[in-house]
């Protein structure tokens, strides 16, 4: 399988390219300068191709560089889509769940785990019925009931 670049070292190219200094971009992507240095290196290394052209006072993006670059912000923006798509996804889930539950579990459980439930998904509706463990398991297999705990 050829090399693949993380997106964590595209990051930190399109960060470089973008500031023009290993120090500030280090400092944009909250890593170490020596750590930016050797994620660059090694994507250039394995890729056989310089990035970027590094002299004394300057750091100038090389023709293949800026192909790279725009790749790399075309894969970073589709992914940022990607994660924004799957979010929507969860903060929509919504609809009404039956839950039945004895009353010597439910009342320990529940209060732990439906806040959290509640703020991940707040389309959510959770409607709960505390009776005998019997009850609840007639209830769904009969589907009056969702689940049962």
């Amino acid at each position: 399988m050829p090399y693949r670049p993380t997106l964590r070292q595209l990051e930190y190219i399109v960060a470089l390219a973008a500031l023009r200094h290993f120090g500030k971009a280090a400092k944009a992507c909250h890593v170490s300068q020596p750590t930016l240095s050797v994620q660059i290196a090694l994507v250039e290394r394995n890729l056989r191709v310089v990035l970027f052209e590094r002299a004394s006072a300057t750091l100038t993006v090389t023709p293949a560089g800026e192909r790279f670059v725009r790749s790399a912000r075309q894969v970073l923006s589709t992914v940022d889509e990607i994660v924004e798509d799957a979010s929507q996804d969860a903060k929509t889930l919504g609809g009404l769940v039956r839950l039945g539950t004895a009353p010597t579990f439910g009342p320990y459980f529940l209060p732990r785990y439906l806040p959290g439930i509640h703020s991940k998904y707040p389309n959510l509706q959770i409607y709960i019925r505390e009776d005998r463990p019997a009850s609840v398991e007639a209830d769904v297999s009969d589907g009056t009931l969702d689940c049962g705990l």
